[in-house]
This record gives C-alpha cells, structure tokens and sequence, in this order.
C-alpha cells in the first residue's frame, strides 16, 4: 500500500510530499528516488518520541516541503485535526518564504487557496492510504 504521495504546484514550482506511517526504508527509497536531498539521509531527524508528525523542508531553495505522520492517524480524535493543521501551516510558511510573498489582512486570498489545497491534498493522503482509525 502505498504511504507516500506527491503533489506538484507548478505556479509556484513547489514540490509537497505526504509520508503516512512509511518506515524508514521507505522514506529512504523515497528520497532517493526523487532526488530530493544531495546530502545523506541522516539530516531528516525521523525520531517519533513525542510527535506525531514533523514537516521536513528544502531550507536553502524552499522547493519542497514533506508533512511526516509518524502513527495512525484516529481521525476521531479532534486533537490530529490540529497537528494537521500545525504541519499545513508549516508548509504554508515555506511556500511564502519561497515566492516571497506574505499575506495580511488585506490581501490574504492566496494563503487562503494554498490553506485548502494543502488541507485537501492532505486528507487525500491520509483517505487513500487507509492508514486511520
């Protein structure tokens, strides 16, 4: 079953990655075979003690952004629901820090749009790969 998924954002030439529950190897396989890193794998910290999710990014060009859910996701819990938001507005961050543009009140209808199709990708994510309570 498949536990990581892609989406690409041409307007913004931003690459978003879900990982839902992959192991290590994976994740590993993952990486390599989308060129994602140059370095070594070992600069994702991958540790689960005391998260359930951790969003992994290109901190030099900003190019791409991975949301890392470590556990199966109880959807019933209302809880996961703000650690998806958490990770979503991670990413949201790295996409403005990327094209260089910010939101405020008065013109924040492109944090808005970027908000919902990464909230839809997401649960996409989460809904195809079964891997919830």
């Amino acid at each position: 079953m498949k536990q990581i998924y892609n989406y690409y954002l041409p307007l913004y030439g931003f690459y978003f990655y879900t990982s839902i529950q992959a192991d290590d190897t994976e994740f590993k396989r993952f990486i390599k075979n989308n060129k994602i890193i140059k370095n070594n794998f070992n600069q994702f910290n991958r540790s689960h003690d005391s998260e359930d999710a951790k969003t992994h990014y290109d901190s030099e060009n900003y190019q791409w952004a991975i949301i890392d859910f470590y556990n199966r996701l109880n959807l019933k819990k209302p809880e996961i629901h703000g650690i998806i938001a958490h990770e979503i507005h991670h990413v949201l961050n790295i996409i403005q820090e990327r094209i260089h543009q910010y939101s405020d009140i008065k013109s924040d209808e492109f944090t808005a749009y970027l908000t919902g199709w990464l909230t839809s990708c997401t649960y996409n994510s989460i809904f195809e790969s079964r891997r919830i309570t």
